[in-house]
């Protein structure tokens, strides 16, 4: 049940590209580190 929810939380953050954006900006911090 957890593990559906999560799934479908996943899914819904790819759709809106939630986490790719996250990990842009991650990236972005590291390099300027």
């Amino acid at each position: 049940m957890t593990l559906l929810y999560i799934d479908k939380l996943i899914y819904m953050f790819f759709n809106h590209y939630y986490v790719l954006i996250m990990l842009l900006f991650l990236c972005v911090y590291i390099i300027i580190k």
